[in-house]
């Protein structure tokens, strides 16, 4: 396929993301495999799932990141939001207990 800037990725994450597609996740595994994702993009990613109730990029995003060394503060704070969106408050709240035992 035809290679796009670093730029062009995170674009169409964030499009993906922000209206609930699908290919959000596939496009992500792609760019996994080929360049590096910077925290501040999978936080604003996180952030625009929560917009579109996204569960299912929202929790390969953590994934990821738990993966690549854990989850920080801000990570975190973008992941409640998200679950606060879809109404899973509890999942929500047991986020705290992960960030006591990080």
């Amino acid at each position: 396929g035809v290679q796009l800037a670093a730029a062009s990725y995170d674009a169409l994450l964030k499009l993906h993301a922000v209206h609930g597609d699908e290919r959000a996740v596939e496009l992500f595994r792609e760019v996994q495999a080929s360049s590096r994702l910077s925290e501040g993009l999978c936080v604003g990613l996180l952030a625009r799932c929560a917009e579109s109730r996204f569960l299912r990029f929202a929790e390969e995003i953590m994934q990821f990141e738990r993966s690549r060394g854990g989850m920080s503060i801000a990570l975190y704070s973008a992941s409640m939001k998200v679950y606060a969106y879809c109404g899973m408050y509890d999942k929500a709240c047991d986020l705290y207990d992960r960030i006591l035992e990080d």
